[in-house]
């Protein structure tokens, strides 16, 4: 989730095992760049870019396309089933097959990645196909890369150019934006022995969750997620099971590219990610929202941490094609008519009731006959603003609904 630098340049190097680099071009795509091999052709639209192996003989293809960005709070491991679906749908198979078992890794630049495949076919009378999909996701950015092939054998021959290129996925250092200089702990006043009072107490208000939506949250809305912290760290995501007693420094060791450092000077705000040397700017307003400069449509807003908070409602996830529900009351106990298996990796949980409690975006739940949950738990402002009679609330990153 959920910070996207606009202005980050990506660059694929495309190598083989046998020869080592190849001889490259430069294309440019949705503020991305890519060393071309040659030996590819290109084809590009609006939101795709195609590569093709010109070197496959006559009859046979192999084809490497990687579309636009997508961004989502629901997690890979979850939603990689649909993607795969929407990603055949996308290729004109009217019935797609259920998705493969995928494999999870991570890259030596820290993209993870998620991949899977198999032979896939448009109808019944069309030959069949082996179709591999690759979800790459850094600092919030999500690409979807797709590689059609004439066979599997055909596909398990050149698997090591794909390989190759998911794993030289890089950020290219980035232009300056709005002359703002490359933010360091030296100029951090959040930092012991640095001075400057009026930009430590804007960090002050800073501190907490900040969540900017763009599109319709019940559909393909994309998120990105600022998270401030006291000592001047920034965050990109929003842990499982929100940060209540959540443990940052580990956290930081095992997912280094999701933290960064942020500075103030006046109503400016400037990020720095661990793998950016230049700082993005950000301008923060009397209304506590944050506003991208490089795009002043992404507007992110503060979310409240929910410390205590008590609601009323019974609420439903329409994403599980359930009735399941879980009703809240004022006085802080709650009734899990078998929602909670819905959200949640491990489908065993069974229902309950109990008692809650909030605090820091977690949601703790006290079942009576002894079982206790932790779960990440946020809702946006207009929401908030009801009084503890939310219309929709975020439990794991799950839009539930009041009934």
């Amino acid at each position: 989730m959920k910070l996207y630098l606009l202005h980050s340049t990506l660059i694929l190097f495309l190598v083989t095992s046998a020869t080592g680099v190849i001889s490259q071009t430069t294309e440019e795509f949705d503020n991305l760049v890519f060393f071309v091999p040659s030996g590819f052709t290109v084809n590009k639209t609006n939101n795709s870019f195609m590569l093709s192996d010109a070197t496959v003989p006559g009859g046979q293809y192999f084809t490497i396309t990687i579309n636009r960005s997508v961004l989502s709070l629901k997690k890979i491991e979850k939603s990689f089933p649909v993607f795969w679906r929407e990603s055949l749908l996308n290729e004109g198979i009217d019935n797609p097959v259920p998705e493969p078992a995928f494999v999870k890794t991570q890259t030596t630049s820290g993209w993870n990645s998620y991949r899977g495949g198999k032979l896939v076919t448009f109808n019944p009378q069309s030959s069949p196909f082996y179709y591999h999909l690759t979800i790459l996701r850094s600092l919030g950015i999500t690409f979807r890369v797709c590689t059609r092939s004439s066979s599997e054998e055909l596909f398990i021959q050149k698997t090591p150019q794909l390989m190759q290129l998911i794993s030289s996925l890089s950020f290219k250092t980035s232009p300056r934006q709005n002359g703002q200089p490359a933010v360091t702990n030296q100029n951090n006043p959040a930092y012991p022995g640095n001075s400057g009072n009026a930009g430590y107490n804007q960090m002050l208000q800073l501190n907490g969750l900040y969540i900017s939506v763009q599109g319709d949250l019940f559909s393909d809305a994309e998120l990105a997620v600022l998270y401030f912290s006291p000592d001047g760290t920034v965050f990109t995501d929003i842990p499982e099971k929100g940060f209540f007693n959540w443990n940052m420094q580990q956290y930081k060791s095992q997912f280094p590219s999701l933290f960064g450092s942020f500075n103030t000077i006046n109503n400016t705000v400037s990020v720095r990610m661990n793998n950016e040397t230049i700082a993005t700017s950000y301008t923060h307003d009397q209304n506590n929202s944050i506003q991208s400069n490089t795009n002043p449509s992404q507007v992110f807003k503060k979310i409240d941490a929910l410390d205590n908070y008590q609601m009323e409602g019974s609420f439903i996830n329409k994403q599980s094609g359930s009735n399941a529900s879980i009703v809240f009351t004022r006085d802080s106990q709650f009734t899990d008519n078998g929602l909670i298996k819905t959200i949640l990796k491990n489908n065993n949980e069974a229902a309950g009731y109990g008692k809650y409690s909030s605090r820091q975006n977690s949601l703790l739940l006290q079942y009576s006959d002894g079982r206790q949950l932790q779960l990440c738990f946020y809702m946006m402002p207009e929401d908030f603003q009801t009084g503890g009679r939310p219309d929709k609330i975020l439990i794991n990153n799950y839009v539930l609904t009041k009934q």
